[in-house]
């Protein structure tokens, strides 16, 4: 890893308007694109969580990594300069009060922080907790003198560094780049957290986008852009950027007038479904992780992005039967609600970027609630106590007025949240007989995830 010292008034956003494969933006089915979204990364309980970045593709590109807490601010950011088939791995782990991201990888990633090399600190009272945005900003031109392409490679970090301090992206970061090339740009994400006290382990996996960006937008690591804000398209300077948005078998392209909207449409979900399974006899815990990426980009004015979505959190046993679950909370729990009425979500009120449904978690001393795998806190838990219940599907829902739903340009209203579910769940083995020779048992932990279902 290269540190270097960057005024960040130098640089603008110098974007190079070189035109790449045109089509709509739209998400990906392999999970590789040329923007990533990672729902959930944590470095508290015990965990730690490991990033691995690809580059899937033959040619050498520029990719921007931010490191974002569950509020939706932003803790770190760098470039990572991958060549074809290459790929950079890095920790986030507690320290002190917050965080550090430790990396010891051959790639080139460039900050613009002060610190020890290999290490980029989150300052306390830093997060533990949050969600990671991947941007491909550009691409290295093949060479072809020979009449063929041959795949070219970037060269020491030093040298890029030097590159932004004195050398041509000093004054336009594009030089030398063209933009990600649809079905080119393709990297992913492997990412895992880990427990390795309490022995467990989830994949995380990451959200693509295919088309994000027709243009070159390569920046200095501190740069704001881009992110998941500047998508651009064909037109977008025009004031149009298309997207493709699927409900069901259907498929159709919409224009936006901001990018962030053409973001928004193909991340929209009216519900998320997951599993929960409670089971104490196999000692069952499940939590439900809801990332709404896009909350750090809306306006307060009227004239600003804003997606207006009322949360609401139903339980349902293996029946499908409505359990009358209640919402724990510091104060006195409320009475249950009406059969079959949507609970409010603790926290979401709040507008966090991540939120988070947990069940049957006992209260700290202090007030508030500590998730059990993930290791977030909480203001409020929902309690199934009485209930009987054992194992179901929870279902949080996004409801909507008609003049808050997201409206194109056509005149098409698209209902819902921008949101990515993820559904976590640990089962103990405490019941194993002790070794006849050793007389040792093993009491193991069992942890998985899936991607909650958009419906």
């Amino acid at each position: 890893m290269k540190t270097m010292f960057l005024r960040i008034a130098v640089f603008g956003a110098v974007f190079l308007c070189q035109a790449a494969l045109a089509g709509p933006l739209e998400l990906s089915p392999d999970q590789q694109g040329d923007a990533l979204i990672v729902p959930v990364w944590s470095a508290a309980s015990g965990n730690d969580t490991l990033i691995t970045v690809r580059n899937n593709s033959e040619w050498a590109v520029a990719v921007k990594v931010r490191v974002i807490d569950r509020y939706g601010r932003e803790f770190a950011a760098f470039n990572l300069y991958l060549n074809d088939d290459d790929a950079w791995a890095g920790a986030l782990t507690a320290s002190g009060d917050g965080s550090v991201l430790l990396s010891n990888d051959g790639s080139c990633m460039l900050t613009a922080e002060e610190t020890p090399p290999d290490v980029v600190i989150l300052e306390p009272p830093g997060p533990r907790f949050g969600y990671l945005e991947i941007v491909e900003m550009a691409r290295l031109p093949q060479d072809g003198s020979l009449g063929v392409s041959v795949i070219t490679r970037w060269p020491d970090c030093d040298a890029l560094a030097e590159r932004f301090e004195t050398g041509e992206w000093a004054t336009d970061p594009a030089a030398g780049l063209i933009p990600p090339a649809r079905n080119t740009g393709r990297i992913s994400a492997r990412v895992q957290i880990i427990d390795v006290a309490e022995g467990g382990m989830i994949s995380v996996p990451a959200t693509a986008l295919e088309g994000f960006s027709d243009i070159v937008q390569h920046t200095p690591p501190e740069s704001p852009v881009p992110n998941l804000s500047t998508a651009h398209g064909a037109d977008t300077d025009s004031g149009l950027t298309e997207s493709r948005v699927c409900t069901g078998a259907e498929c159709r392209i919409l224009g936006w007038a901001q990018p962030v909207e053409a973001v928004a449409s193909v991340l929209l979900t009216g519900s998320l479904r997951g599993d929960v399974v409670l089971n104490p006899a196999i000692g069952g815990v499940t939590e439900l992780v809801v990332t709404r990426p896009l909350k750090r980009y809306e306006a307060s004015d009227e004239e600003g992005f804003a997606i207006e979505a009322e949360p609401g959190f139903v339980l349902f046993d293996r029946e499908g039967a409505f359990v009358e679950s209640q919402t724990q909370t510091v104060l006195l729990s409320p009475p249950p609600p009406p059969k079959a009425t949507p609970i409010s979500i603790p926290g979401f009120e709040a507008d966090e970027a991540v939120g988070m449904v947990s069940f049957d978690v006992p209260p700290t001393d202090v007030g508030g609630f500590w998730s059990s795998i993930l290791g977030m806190f909480l203001i409020g838990s929902f309690s199934t106590d009485g209930t009987g219940f054992i194992s179901g599907h929870a279902e949080i829902g996004f409801r909507q007025s008609t003049d808050q739903q997201l409206t194109s340009l056509e005149g098409v209203s698209l209902r819902g949240e921008a949101a990515i579910g993820l559904a976590v769940q640990q089962f103990t083995n405490g019941a194993l007989e002790p070794d006849p020779e050793t007389q040792v048992s093993v009491l193991s932990n069992y942890r998985t995830s899936e991607t909650m279902t958009r419906r």
